[in-house]
């Protein structure tokens, strides 16, 4: 073991779920990839953070990159980060994804006022994130950062993928630490197998289910507040309707 990766692995296990971010945003996405993954509270409280921030870097979850790229720029069936967030003083939007190499993708997380983790594939986009320590900068990220779907999986310390077409079977995994919460996005609470698997996988960790357009809101490790739905379960029952704030 080197002395530069016991270096990376002390800083990580001194800092835990810890995290320096102004602020996070855990979103679970939309139903329509033409709508806002967000209501127009969450879009005000987001204007105001952004209040003279220029620039956002987005972290692709894919490993089919064109798929990055209709996420980032969007089409005739998707609305892109660029739209999302043409309400704000952005004014400079960059992509990193396996494309780009350590050292760019570093300079241009520099830069960020804003990082955003796209939806996706939880474990493309982690994978491209801790191969290159990003995870380390993450920790010590000082702007917004803001998850949609995967992205807002992999901000937690637990991760939870409940199973679907892509992975047929739900698992727990190790994610990022930026916050101590376990989301289960796109959530639907009539879904009932989709409820039997939060049920059981909280026997061993707490997750939250978010519907769409449902939203967190993290500061300092706590929930400071929350926008739309979102249901607790805990040691194999619904607990509450919704997470309590701080």
């Amino acid at each position: 073991m080197n002395t530069v990766f016991i270096f990376f692995k002390i800083i990580y296990n001194y800092i835990g779920v810890d995290t320096m971010a102004k602020r996070i945003y855990l979103l679970s996405g939309a139903d329509d990839l033409l709508h806002l993954p967000f209501n127009n509270e969450v879009r005000e409280m987001l204007k105001n953070d952004l209040k003279g921030a220029q620039n956002l870097v987005s972290i692709g979850a894919k490993r089919e990159y064109e798929k990055n790229d209709i996420y980032f720029n969007g089409n005739e069936k998707s609305l892109g980060t660029l739209k999302t967030f043409q309400f704000s003083d952005l004014k400079y939007f960059n992509l990193i994804d396996g494309r780009t190499s350590k050292e760019d993708g570093l300079k241009l997380l520099e830069q960020a006022d804003i990082i955003y983790l796209q939806g996706g594939d939880p474990f493309v986009q982690l994978e491209y994130i801790k191969s290159n320590k990003y995870d380390i900068f993450l920790k010590n990220y000082k702007g917004i950062i803001l998850g949609l779907s995967a992205g807002t999986m992999n901000l937690g310390n637990i991760g939870f993928y409940s199973k679907d077409e892509d992975y047929p079977q739900t698992i727990f995994y190790e994610a990022l630490g930026l916050t101590d919460l376990t989301i289960d996005p796109h959530f639907d609470i009539n879904d009932d197998e989709r409820v039997k698997e939060a049920l059981q996988g909280s026997l061993k960790h707490k997750i939250i289910g978010l519907p769409d357009y449902s939203a967190l809101v993290v500061s300092d490790n706590d929930v400071i507040d929350y926008f739309g739905a979102n249901y607790v379960f805990e040691n194999g029952k619904k607990i509450e309707n919704n997470i309590k704030i701080k």
